[in-house]
């Protein structure tokens, strides 16, 4: 299912961060048909992040959008549970997020890929501070900034806690900025612009069938594969790639 504008370029100093390997052969020339969903979601620990790096940086390299989903510590919001978000100022959201985001701890980050030339693949990254097995921080890092960066179009579902980890994952481990400004530039500078939230997308198109509501059940990897099908079918019917109103509109922060 082609986006409806042209495919973000990859960046060749990125690609140097995951040593090069050779490429999987191109796939043969197909009639265009919709992105296959059924893709499985592979997933990765410390003992077989080696043999699958070079396709992780193949996809990564070619990456038109990337769905992310993170899964963190329970009960996950530590501070400010049961408040009306409504009722809040923005800066009053954004330190409640800052404050859960600082105190807790990734567990898994999701991450589904979709490229210049059609093809979907989905991993499911276990993080080693919590399993004995899981990827070390260092290489889950390279990793991210790899796939979520300037020029690759980010995509997920109630969006600001997924976005304010992947930040805090990026910058190695340090907190949130203070305020909203300083948390906004801190997503343009690591992430860029393109940054949608299909959760908000998805709250003016009432009457299409997106099945969101299983997101929050589905481990990390299935839930970012949902939210990228959900991303691309929006982008390409109700929306038509007319996105500006949703550009880094996040849901738990902006919305409620």
């Amino acid at each position: 299912m082609p986006l409806p504008y042209a495919p973000a370029g990859s960046s060749g100093t990125m690609a140097t961060l995951i040593p090069p390997q050779p490429a999987p052969a191109p796939a043969p020339q197909q009639p265009a048909a919709p992105a296959p969903f059924g893709v499985p979601v592979h997933e990765v620990g410390a003992e077989n992040f080696d043999e699958m790096q070079s396709t992780i940086g193949y996809f990564a390299a070619h990456a038109r959008c990337v769905a992310v989903n993170v899964q963190y510590q329970c009960p996950g919001v530590v501070r400010g549970a049961g408040q009306d978000l409504g009722a809040l100022t923005l800066e009053q959201r954004y330190a409640i997020l800052k404050a859960n985001v600082d105190d807790l701890k990734p567990l898994q980050v999701g991450l589904a890929i979709y490229t210049d030339d059609g093809r979907v693949a989905a991993w499911e990254f276990n993080a080693s501070e919590f399993n004995l097995r899981g990827v070390p921080m260092a290489k889950l890092i390279r990793v991210l900034r790899l796939t979520c960066r300037p020029g690759v179009e980010l995509a997920t579902h109630a969006g600001a806690y997924h976005v304010a980890y992947i930040v805090k994952i990026i910058s190695g481990g340090k907190q949130l900025p203070d305020d909203v400004a300083g948390f906004l530039r801190a997503v343009h500078r690591s992430i860029g612009d393109d940054v949608y939230d299909v959760a908000r997308m998805a709250a003016d198109c009432p009457d299409l069938p997106m099945g969101l509501e299983r997101i929050a059940c589905m481990r990390a990897g299935a839930g970012s594969v949902l939210t990228l099908r959900v991303y691309l079918a929006l982008c390409s019917h109700p929306y038509r790639g007319n996105l500006d109103r949703f550009r880094c509109v996040l849901q738990g922060l902006h919305a409620v």
